[in-house]
C-alpha cells in the first residue's frame, strides 16, 4: 500500500498537481526547453484586477534561458522558450508604455524567476487565449482592431471557417508601435468569437500591450481604416512613462477622440466560459 501511495505522489508531481512544482525538459528542433509548473496561477501580472467570474484571458508564459539566442518573433519564443507557467490569467490588455522593472509577482509577494534564477523582466513571451464579445455598452456593427505593443504582438481571431486568422501583426523587436487591422469584423450581441494574442518582451526595460478597437461607421470608404496613428512607432509618443501610472500623451488622447479604445474587461471571456481562479 505504501508503495502505491509513493507512486501516486510521484505521478501527481509530474503532472504539476501535487504540492511541489514539476520541472522537466524537452527538446524541440535540437533546442532544450525547460518546464516549470507553478503551484498557483499568475494573476493580473500587469495590474488591473482579476475581472469578472469568467472574464479575461488565459495563457502560458515562456522565457529564454542563457543558452539560447535572443530570438526575434513571438512564435520563436513560444516554440523554443522555457515554459514557466501554464496558467496566467489577465483581466484585459490595456498596458501603457511602462518601465517593467519589478517583473511578475507571485501570490506570496516574491518575484518570478526564469529557469536561470534571474528575475523575469525581459526575454519572455505570453500565449493568451480568450473569446471576444460586445458588452451592453457596445453597439452592433463593424469594428477595426489594433495593437499597441512593445515589443512584438500578434492578434488572431477565428474566421467563418473556424480557423484562427491573423488580423494584426505587430511582431518584432521595436519601440511602442501602433499597428491596425486592414479589415473590419462584424459583431452583434450574439457574437462571442475565439481569439489569441501572442506577445513577447525582448530587451528591458519598457513594455506595452493594448488590444484596441474602433467602431467603423456603415458605408465608410476603405480610407476610414487609415488612422493617422497607424504605423506610428515611439516610446514617447503615446504615454509619459516617467509618471506613475504612465500618463497619456496628446497622440493617445487624439486616438481616443477618434473612437479608439482598449477593449474592456467585459469584452474578454475565458475559453470555454471557465471560471477565473484568481477571484
Amino acid at each position: 500500500m505504501k508503495t502505491r501511495i509513493l507512486l501516486l505522489i510521484a505521478i501527481l508531481n509530474t503532472m504539476g498537481l501535487a504540492c511541489s512544482p514539476a520541472a522537466f525538459t524537452t527538446t524541440v528542433n535540437g533546442v532544450t526547453k525547460g518546464n516549470i509548473s507553478l503551484e498557483t496561477p499568475i494573476c493580473s501580472p500587469f495590474g488591473g484586477g482579476p475581472g469578472g467570474a469568467n472574464s479575461g484571458l488565459k495563457g502560458s508564459l515562456y522565457s529564454l534561458n542563457s543558452s539560447q539566442p535572443h530570438y526575434v518573433g513571438v512564435d520563436n519564443y513560444i516554440a523554443y522558450g522555457d515554459l514557466i507557467s501554464s496558467s496566467v490569467f489577465i483581466s484585459q490588455l490595456a498596458v501603457p508604455t511602462t518601465k517593467f522593472n519589478l517583473g511578475f509577482i507571485k501570490p506570496d509577494g516574491t518575484a518570478l524567476n526564469d529557469t536561470d534564477g534571474n528575475r523575469l523582466v525581459e526575454w519572455f513571451a505570453l500565449d493568451l487565449d480568450t473569446q471576444i464579445k460586445l458588452t451592453a455598452n457596445d453597439l452592433d456593427g463593424d469594428y477595426q482592431f489594433a495593437l499597441l505593443a512593445d515589443d512584438g504582438a500578434v492578434f488572431e481571431l477565428q474566421n467563418s471557417n473556424g480557423n484562427l486568422q491573423t488580423l494584426v501583426n505587430d511582431d518584432g523587436t521595436h519601440e511602442t508601435t501602433f499597428v491596425c487591422a486592414t479589415q473590419v469584423v462584424h459583431f452583434d450581441h450574439n457574437s462571442q468569437i475565439p481569439a489569441k494574442i501572442k506577445y513577447y518582451q525582448g530587451p528591458r526595460e519598457f513594455i506595452a500591450l493594448s488590444l484596441m478597437w474602433k467602431k467603423i461607421n456603415p458605408g465608410s470608404s476603405p480610407s476610414a481604416l487609415n488612422d493617422p496613428a497607424c504605423g506610428l512607432r515611439s516610446n514617447d509618443a503615446f504615454f509619459d512613462y516617467n509618471q506613475t501610472p504612465s500618463a497619456p500623451q496628446q497622440t493617445y488622447k487624439d486616438m481616443l477622440s477618434r473612437g479608439w479604445k482598449p477593449l474592456d474587461t467585459g469584452n474578454f471571456v475565458l475559453p470555454g466560459n471557465q471560471n477565473n481562479p484568481c477571484l
